[in-house]
């Protein structure tokens, strides 16, 4: 039997685009699928979405949280699928048989995360394609925020032993493939574009911060390439 998925979608004060997170999600193909919709207290008519659609999502709720992570630390508490995807608010899957291409294989059970390829777009623009490298392929691990979050599936299970950090504003997701990495479980590559990501978000748009929470996470804020690259950057952002 095919594994039970759950899509986690966080949103806040999102009635722009929230739409066609949920349209991408509940339009798979993929049947053994469960939704789960956390959104932040939104005043702005999200909701009113949210209900037209609440046939179609298994759990959804609306209150004030600490942040994104906080929000999708509640999302992994109410999920039961074997695999968790997050699908923020504005970002969709690339097409409707994503989840079928991924789980119609047999998965090994030392796999701890599943990723794909990513699409950004701006504004629902298409910018450009690129495909996701961990930070074991890179020299300067530091520089990006690892697997784009909405283009990754997390085992459930360590996804709940571990949770995630919300010391962290932008990399928490960096900091839990990390921890499963060190942990010794396999990361299984999908050669297929995932998911569609809005490139408009904080996370985007916070490269110092994004910076600065890396070398927490790897450890390196002494490491000489770190430094070197921190300088060029804060420079960089200075000039700009």
């Amino acid at each position: 039997m095919k594994p039970l998925i759950s899509v986690i979608t966080v949103s806040y004060n999102a009635v722009s685009v929230i739409e066609r997170t949920i349209l991408s999600v509940i339009g798979q193909s993929y049947l053994n699928l469960e939704y789960i919709i956390i959104d932040g207290g939104s005043v702005d008519g999200t909701i009113d979405i949210i209900k037209n659609y609440q046939d179609q999502i298994s759990y959804w709720i609306s209150e004030s949280d600490e942040g994104i992570y906080d929000a999708m630390n509640k999302g992994i508490l109410q999920s039961n699928g074997r695999w968790i995807n997050f699908m923020n608010a504005g970002d969709t899957f690339s097409d409707t048989s994503v989840l079928e291409k991924i789980f119609f294989q047999e998965i090994s059970e030392n796999v701890g995360m599943i990723y794909g390829n990513t699409a950004l777009f701006k504004n629902g623009v298409f910018i450009e394609s690129f495909e996701n490298k961990p930070f074991w392929l890179s020299h300067m691990p530091f520089r990006g925020k690892g697997i784009c979050h909405q283009s990754m599936f997390v085992k459930s299970d360590l996804a709940k032993r571990m949770m995630f950090d919300t010391s962290y504003r932008i990399c928490s997701d960096y900091d839990m493939c990390y921890k499963i990495y060190k942990k010794g479980y396999e990361f299984l590559f999908v050669d297929i574009v995932v998911s569609h990501y809005d490139v408009t978000g904080v996370s985007c748009n916070n490269p110092m911060l994004a910076l600065e929470e890396n070398s927490r996470i790897l450890k390196c804020r002494n490491n000489i390439l770190y430094m070197l690259f921190y300088f060029y950057c804060w420079l960089k952002n200075k000039r700009q």
